[in-house]
């Protein structure tokens, strides 16, 4: 069972350009009118979003745009875990983005973030997954933090009610099930994601053969949602998102992941 996305999978490059530029066509659609709803995230406005949104795709464009960071002094090192969690933690304040949208027509954000993904995608034609880049958080492979970019940008994506681009949410889904593993270490639960990825959690009794006794079915969007705290599994098991059987089933203890 494949558990992790594979950071140099031969389609990263193109489900981050692809994921961005179909949330840049989200945003694109936004009337100027509903920059200033509520969003789906508690007390951000769809704004603040977008300004979240920018801040990530310039982060992208503007680390392929560097050099390598200097050998002295050391950079800090960061991980996918920490930068996802940064970006994606439920804690985030309402304000996140908000710095830039105060400053930003909903037109020049537009512009802004169509600007800086056909600079992501021209960095990234021929670019090393190996080479180190920095970024807002530390230092990070730059296949690593494709990896990250791709997770958040199928979030935000579904955050603005668009539906993903197939290969961002398979690589968005094993980043995420590669980080529950780590939290949930263990072989007594199976997840299951169709058609992407089943990985098994949580420590207790190993299963071998036959049905295991414990199991989670869930689609991709539904996990990608519960993973990040934007629905919760009590909420997600009642209205059936999420099917869940056996004592040991119940993922409460370790979702959301940030």
């Amino acid at each position: 069972m494949v558990s992790t996305a594979r950071h140099d999978d031969p389609k990263l490059v193109s489900a981050v350009v692809g994921q961005w530029e179909r949330v840049a066509d989200g945003v694109d659609a936004l009337t100027d009118e509903a920059f200033a709803q509520p969003s789906r995230l508690p007390g951000r406005t769809v704004a603040d979003l977008v300004g979240q949104i920018v801040r990530s795709v310039s982060a992208l464009s503007d680390a392929i745009a560097h050099p390598d960071p200097p050998p002295s002094p050391p950079a800090v090192a960061v991980t996918l875990a920490d930068y996802l969690s940064g970006v994606l933690g439920v804690g985030v304040g309402a304000g996140v983005g908000a710095e830039m949208t105060a400053e930003m027509t909903a037109e020049t954000a537009r512009t802004r973030l169509r600007g800086c993904v056909v600079a992501a995608a021209s960095g990234l034609d021929g670019a090393d997954p190996r080479r180190q880049v920095v970024t807002p958080a530390g230092v990070m492979r730059l296949g690593e933090f494709l990896g990250a970019q791709v997770a958040e940008g199928v979030v935000h994506g579904i955050d603005l009610g668009g539906e993903p681009v197939r290969d961002a949410l398979r690589l968005a889904v094993r980043t995420f099930t590669g980080l529950l593993v780590a939290r949930a270490p263990g072989r007594s639960v199976e997840v299951r994601i169709p058609p992407f990825t089943a990985v098994q959690v949580v420590e207790g009794p190993r299963h071998t053969r036959g049905t295991p006794p414990n199991v989670v079915e869930i689609d991709p969007v539904t996990f990608v949602e519960v993973t990040v705290g934007r629905v919760g599994w009590a909420d997600a098991v009642t209205d059936g998102r999420v099917r869940a059987s056996g004592a040991r089933a119940d993922l409460r203890p370790y979702l959301p992941l940030f």
